[in-house]
């Protein structure tokens, strides 16, 4: 069994020096965009552009696009209002392309943890690889 979790925060993957973390409290809404905290000064990056909740007992954050123009949750673009459910070490990009940070629990979850609660789409994939058939072109 690992440590509960004490803190979250979500970690600049970009100016490491310059930009400090942000720290997401235990179930508590937090807004995230530009401002002279995050170092973000790009217009197009809304001053509440992402909503994120950090829930230590399931070490997972619930990640929400708030501002008018996309961002980025593991390499796709997300649209507004829709909820995303992050967990360690997923990665958040605050405008699509630009901007990106990393969840990080502390202590870090275990790894059996990550084993138990497989993505939903991975188990898909599975079963949609099984059932794709290849396309015979005539040339």
């Amino acid at each position: 069994m690992s440590a509960p979790v004490k803190s979250c925060y979500l970690r600049s993957l970009e100016h490491l020096e310059e930009t400090p973390n942000v720290y997401l409290p235990d179930n508590t809404p937090i807004y995230v965009g530009r401002s002279p905290e995050t170092g973000i000064t790009d217009a197009k990056c809304s001053r509440q552009q992402v909503r994120l909740c950090a829930n230590y007992v399931e070490a997972i954050v619930t990640v929400q696009q708030i501002g008018p123009h996309a961002c980025g949750f593991n390499g796709f673009k997300t649209q507004k209002g829709v909820r995303f459910v992050a967990k360690h070490d997923d990665r958040l990009e605050l405008l699509y392309g630009k901007h990106a940070y990393e969840i990080e629990f502390i202590p870090p979850p275990s790894v059996e943890n990550f084993a138990l609660r497989k993505r939903s789409y991975e188990s898909e994939t599975e079963e949609t690889e099984k059932k794709a058939k290849m396309l015979k072109l005539d040339n």
